[in-house]
């Protein structure tokens, strides 16, 4: 079985869950995409919601609803094996993996359109998800 992950702001009551984004909930399945080892995994959510100043230069990403959206919050990656003792008292870590699955508010819609985006990734929908379908060819 193993251990699942969320990308959790605590401050805005906000998650991520990797399989909104067709990645898997364990820590490798978060590094690349199977299909697009390039773009797509965790720290790419990670980077483009915690990043400031989006599109104000030259070789800078495109501006999305998504970018900054956590520039200067409290944000982890969270377990569901997380002990207290994983992080300062106030947290809980014991129960914050499934308090933000029962009372954040998820976001993968926000960083699917965010990917699209800047990455070029086209998303479709089925009936037991959202699948990775392709790359724009400037960036294969």
């Amino acid at each position: 079985m193993g251990q699942y992950h969320l990308l959790v702001n605590v401050d805005k009551r906000e998650y991520l869950d990797p399989r909104s984004i067709s990645l898997g909930a364990k820590q490798w399945e978060h590094s690349t995409h199977p299909q697009f080892p390039m773009v797509g995994s965790i720290a790419d959510a990670m980077y483009l919601l915690t990043m400031t100043a989006p599109a104000r230069g030259g070789g800078d990403m495109p501006a999305t609803e998504a970018s900054g959206r956590w520039a200067g919050d409290r944000v982890m990656v969270v377990g569901d094996y997380t002990d207290d003792s994983d992080l300062p008292a106030h947290y809980m870590g014991s129960e914050l993996y499934n308090h933000a699955r029962s009372g954040y508010t998820e976001i993968g819609d926000e960083v699917r359109e965010a990917f699209a985006t800047v990455y070029g990734i086209r998303w479709e929908e089925t009936s037991y998800g959202w699948d990775r379908l392709a790359l724009d060819q400037a960036l294969v």
